[in-house]
C-alpha cells in the first residue's frame, strides 16, 4: 500500500506560484510525494511553559440567557447575550411571547481577571435582533446583525448588517455594509477584519433560490469609514487571500498490486491568490476538499482529510501530511473534531484532547484538561486570534461558559 500510495501522489499532488506582474511570469514547483511527518515532543523546558499558560475561567449567565456568539482578545471575552429562548414558544401551541426591552440581545466584555461585565452595545428597535459573527482586534469589534420574523432559531435571517464598534470610544457602532429591505434578493456576508481594514464577501442571493445572482468583493478603510466594492467573483473570501476549490473530473490509473485491474481516483483542486493578484499557489489533492476544511494565514494553510492534517508551508513551497495517530504510540485512529491555525502553531481537539503543533519545528505537546470530561453538556468550540487560542464550553443547562486560554503571542514557544 505504501508503494500505491506513493505512486498516487506522485501523479496527482502538485503546486504553482505565479507572479501576475506584468503579464504573470510563471514558475512551477513539483511536489514527487507530500511528506509524511511525525512530530517530536517538546521539549521539558518547553512543555512546562506551555502548561503555565494554561488558563481557567467560568461566566454565569442570567437565567433565561444564552451566550450566542463570543469571542476573546487579551483577557477580555466579547459575547452576545442572547434571550430568544425566552421569546420562543416553548409549548409547541403557538403562544405568542411578548417582546419587552429588557430581552433585547446585547454584546457585553466580561474582564477574565478583574471579572468585570461590561455593557458595550444593545440592539436598538422594538422587535427581536439576532447578532453575530463577532470579531475583535485590538481597537475594534465586528459583528453582524440580522431581522428575524420571530425569535425561533428555525426562522429566516434577513437584512444582515455588518457593524464595526471601537473598543477606544465609546460612540455608536459604525455600519459598515448595510442591510436591504428587498423583498426578492437579500446577501450573505463574509468578512474579515484585518487591522484597519476590513475585507467583505457580499453573496447576493435570490429568496426563492439557493443559487447566488452574484459575489462581490469589498474593502473597508476603517479611519476613512469608506468601502470600495474591489471585484467580482466566484471565489471565496479568507485572511485577505481570494480561494477556490474545485471538483476536478477522476483520473484512471493502472493498479500496480493487480494489473488486470484499474483505479478510478477523485481529485480536487485548492487556490490560493493575494486580492491584488500579486501571487497564486494551486495544489491538487486525490479527494474531495472542502472550502470548510481549509484554514490559511501567511505563512501557512492547513486542511483535513480523513485521518490527516496537510500543511501547506506558503513560502517556499512545502506540503506535509500529519496523520492523526502519529503522536500515539498505540497507534490507533483519533477523529479531528477541530483544529486552529495561529500563526506557526496549530491546536488540534479530537477525543475530548488538545495538542498543540509547532509547524516550524515539527514539535508537539498533548493538553491534559479533565474538566471535558466532567460536564458532559457542555459542547466545546475551539477558536483562535493569531496566536491566542481558546477552548469555550456552554453548558445551556447550567447557563455557564467555561473558557480555556494559551496565549503564546510573546512566547518563545513560537520558534523553539
Amino acid at each position: 500500500m505504501k508503494r500505491l500510495f506513493s505512486s498516487l501522489v506522485s501523479v496527482l499532488l502538485f503546486a504553482t506560484t505565479l507572479s501576475c506582474q506584468n503579464k504573470a511570469k510563471i514558475s512551477r514547483q513539483n511536489f514527487c510525494t507530500a511528506e509524511n511527518i511525525k512530530f517530536q515532543q517538546f521539549t521539558q523546558k518547553t512543555e512546562d511553559d506551555v502548561k503555565n499558560k494554561l488558563k481557567a475561567y467560568t461566566l454565569t449567565l442570567p437565567e433565561g440567557a444564552e451566550a450566542s456568539d463570543y469571542c476573546l482578545f487579551d483577557d477580555k471575552l466579547y459575547y452576545v447575550l442572547d434571550y430568544a429562548s425566552i421569546l420562543t414558544d416553548q409549548s409547541g401551541k403557538g403562544k405568542k411571547v411578548d417582546f419587552v426591552d429588557k430581552y433585547q440581545t446585547t454584546i457585553r466584555c466580561y474582564n477574565l481577571i478583574s471579572k468585570e461585565d461590561t455593557l458595550l452595545y444593545t440592539a436598538s428597535g422594538s422587535e427581536y435582533m439576532a447578532i453575530k459573527k463577532l470579531q475583535v482586534s485590538e481597537k475594534y469589534l465586528l459583528f453582524s446583525t440580522y431581522r428575524r420574523s420571530s425569535a425561533s432559531r428555525n426562522a429566516p435571517e434577513q437584512g444582515e448588517q455588518l457593524n464595526l464598534l471601537s473598543l477606544e470610544k465609546s460612540d455608536k457602532p459604525v455600519l459598515v455594509f448595510p442591510g436591504t429591505d428587498n423583498k426578492e434578493f437579500d446577501y450573505k456576508l463574509t468578512a474579515y477584519l484585518v487591522n484597519d481594514t476590513i475585507y467583505i464577501k457580499a453573496d447576493k442571493y435570490r429568496f426563492d433560490s439557493i443559487s447566488y445572482l452574484e459575489t462581490c468583493f469589498y474593502k473597508f478603510y476603517v479611519k476613512q469609514e469608506r468601502l470600495t466594492k474591489i471585484a467580482v467573483t466566484n471565489k471565496n473570501i479568507m485572511q485577505g487571500y481570494l480561494i477556490d476549490t474545485e471538483v476536478l473530473p477522476p483520473i484512471k490509473l493502472a493498479n500496480p498490486e493487480n494489473p488486470d485491474s484499474s483505479l478510478i481516483i477523485p481529485r480536487s483542486k485548492l487556490t490560493l491568490e493575494t486580492l491584488e493578484h500579486e501571487n497564486k499557489i494551486e495544489v491538487q489533492v486525490p479527494y474531495e476538499l472542502k472550502l470548510s476544511q481549509i484554514q490559511i494565514n501567511q505563512d501557512f494553510t492547513v486542511w483535513h482529510s480523513v485521518d490527516s492534517l496537510w500543511i501547506l508551508q506558503n513560502k517556499p513551497l512545502h506540503l506535509m501530511r500529519l496523520r492523526a495517530q502519529s503522536v500515539e504510540s498505540n497507534q490507533e485512529k483519533h477523529n479531528i473534531s477541530e483544529y486552529k491555525l495561529g500563526n506557526n502553531l496549530l491546536l488540534v481537539l479530537r477525543n475530548n484532547k488538545l495538542t498543540l503543533y509547532n509547524l516550524s519545528t515539527e514539535t508537539y505537546h498533548n493538553l491534559k484538561l479533565p474538566e471535558l470530561k466532567t460536564e458532559p453538556a457542555e459542547i466545546y468550540t475551539l477558536h483562535s486570534n493569531n496566536q491566542f487560542f481558546y477552548l469555550v464550553g456552554y453548558n445551556k443547562k447550567r447557563s455557564i461558559l467555561r473558557i480555556f486560554t494559551l496565549d503564546f503571542r510573546n512566547s518563545k514557544t513560537r520558534k523553539e
